[in-house]
């Protein structure tokens, strides 16, 4: 079956170290989706980015997430 879709060289071209993480302590993990859209004759990327704590030897670690106090409760 001849090939219908070639992979270009030199992806990926968007790469984890193009982002930088959100808060210390966090490190990008991976960009997903990205899309290009042009508004009043500009061009912007949006790009969805997920990330992870710093881990160490022997420990586990999550990501702890504090509510803005003045934010109605969804529960």
């Amino acid at each position: 079956m001849p090939e219908v879709l070639i992979r270009w060289t030199e992806n990926p071209i968007i790469r984890t170290s193009d982002s930088k993480p959100s808060t210390a302590g966090l490190e990008v993990a991976c960009v997903l989706n990205p899309g290009a859209f042009e508004y009043k004759g500009r061009i912007g990327l949006l790009l969805r980015v997920a990330e992870r704590p710093l881990a160490k030897q022997g420990q586990v670690a999550t990501c702890v997430l504090e509510p803005i106090s003045d934010a109605p409760s969804a529960f």
